[in-house]
């Protein structure tokens, strides 16, 4: 998997913590498996960056 992150502008965070705003994420055998499942730990990630208020867009090629 592949995480871009943007992180927010220098004079609003502190120095020792960036925050990611964004994860845009691949699909096809990235985040899903081959038969289309998506693991209980992705779950858990995914519904942990909306819960901080990064957004999560789903991208394929």
């Amino acid at each position: 998997m592949v995480i871009v992150t943007a992180t927010e502008p220098p004079a609003s965070r502190s120095r020792s913590r960036r925050r990611p705003r964004l994860i845009a994420t691949d699909l096809d055998g990235t985040l899903l498996h081959d038969d289309k499942s998506v693991s209980d730990r992705t779950v858990a990630a995914l519904a942990a960056a909306e819960v901080a208020g990064i957004e999560v867009f789903f991208v394929t090629g």
